[in-house]
């Protein structure tokens, strides 16, 4: 089994902002196996190893391949979009491309990850991610493909092209999207800036939580204390960008609306405690 980082790329926008969201995460898969995977997940795998066979294996991927989805057309059909991406950047003769290659940082080898594709020419680099998902869109320019590129490119990195390619989205939104980087070296400083910052906030402070918009897929959500459940609900709830996930996800607007019922249980719970000991009812 692939060994996952604990400041994942997946999770960047989460550690990046909630020290605690990585202990409370590990806590969470402890306590009620976080970690199963769903078939939404089991459905990007497949789709992830059907594209990376496609340029090991040299093939096209309507061709059918040697895995147990090889036979899905419609599968075949969504990761054309990528690979067709990928292999015009090889155009240029001086490119080579690096697929499913594990990256780490120098600077603190906890951090490390897996871009789906990596295009290296003499002076640009481009970073593809392929997202197999419908529902939640995935931007040029998120978290966890900057880190992808901070990972990817070096000082002497003139052009970095963030990507993402997503054809099964239900919106839209291009199928293709990119994020152009043309001063390398001040990216670079800034976000490696920014990095260092919140896995040193992750060290020293690994139980402070700031609950935000990030939390809607923290599996360490339901494991922190009640005020910041309910804080969380709030925040994402009337958060414009969030309301397209609470319609399509019940299960995530269930459990908001759980944090929200908890919340006022444990308020009456305090209500009735204080008029059995005498004070005013409806006081707390």
């Amino acid at each position: 089994m692939t060994k996952h980082s604990n400041f994942a790329p997946s999770a960047a926008e989460r550690w990046l902002n909630c020290p605690a969201s990585i202990s409370l995460s590990a806590s969470a898969v402890r306590l009620y196996d976080a970690n199963k995977s769903s078939p939404f997940a089991s459905a990007g795998t497949a789709a992830h190893a059907v594209a990376a066979l496609c340029f090991t294996a040299y093939r096209n991927p309507l061709w059918g391949l040697s895995c147990e989805t090889a036979d899905d057309p419609e599968l075949a059909e969504a990761i054309l979009p990528y690979v067709a991406a990928v292999v015009e950047d090889l155009e240029d003769p001086s490119a080579c491309a690096y697929v499913e290659s594990k990256l780490h940082w120098i600077a603190d080898s906890r951090l490390f990850g897996t871009p789906d594709a990596i295009v290296a020419s003499d002076f640009e680099k481009t970073v593809t991610d392929y997202k197999h998902g419908q529902f939640t869109f995935c931007a040029a320019d998120s978290a966890q493909l900057q880190i992808y590129g901070f990972l990817a490119s070096s000082p002497s990195t003139e052009r970095l092209t963030l990507r993402v390619v997503q054809p099964r989205y239900i919106s839209r939104h291009p199928i293709v999207r990119e994020h152009v980087i043309t001063d390398v070296p001040a990216w670079r400083a800034a976000f490696g800036a920014r990095i260092e910052t919140a896995i040193k906030a992750v060290d020293e402070t690994p139980g402070k939580c700031n609950p935000g918009p990030h939390c809607i897929w923290c599996k360490g959500s339901p494991t922190v204390e009640i005020s910041s459940r309910v804080t969380m609900y709030s925040l994402v709830r009337f958060s414009p960008s969030k309301r397209i996930s609470l319609m399509i996800f019940p299960s995530a607007l269930s459990w908001f609306s759980w944090a929200e019922a908890e919340g006022v249980r444990t308020l009456n719970k305090k209500k009735k405690r204080n008029t059995n000991s005498g004070s005013l009812p409806g006081t707390l």
